[in-house]
């Protein structure tokens, strides 16, 4: 059976190569913060012993969404447009990522498909539910 750190080392692997590929990352907040390493502190300055600092539910949430992400539906740059246009408390969290802290479209739209979309299994519902334009 694998250990906790052998997990990690394989989400913050699975990171850095998926962020440069297609912007996807398994990730939690941490005082405001997407932790996607978590070896560092959310300033990615000083190490910390992972479940110690950030506390063992995020730690497991970040091991249960790495092992099912094979489960997980597709994520469409499409979808997701959709899917922000139907839900107005969506539409102001990615209006408020874009706005606030100034992230591209792009990536607010993958920051809610990461860490709402498929953590909750009634967005992920109405998620796997919009039809792909044609």
């Amino acid at each position: 059976m694998k250990k906790e750190v052998d997990y990690l080392k394989e989400i913050v692997k699975y990171n850095e190569s998926e962020t440069k590929k297609n912007g996807m990352f398994i990730a939690f907040e941490f005082n405001g913060v997407m932790v996607t390493n978590p070896f560092y502190d959310e300033t990615m300055r000083y190490e910390v012993k992972p479940s110690d600092y950030y506390g063992q539910k995020n730690i497991d949430s970040m091991i249960t969404e790495f092992t099912n992400l094979g489960t997980y539906p597709k994520y469409s740059d499409e979808k997701m447009k959709q899917f922000i246009e139907q839900d107005i408390l969506v539409k102001s969290f990615y209006n408020e990522l874009i706005k606030k802290y100034g992230h591209s479209p792009k990536d607010a739209m993958q920051i809610i498909y990461n860490y709402y979309v498929i953590t909750d299994p009634i967005m992920l519902s109405i998620y796997e539910d919009i039809p792909k334009k044609k």
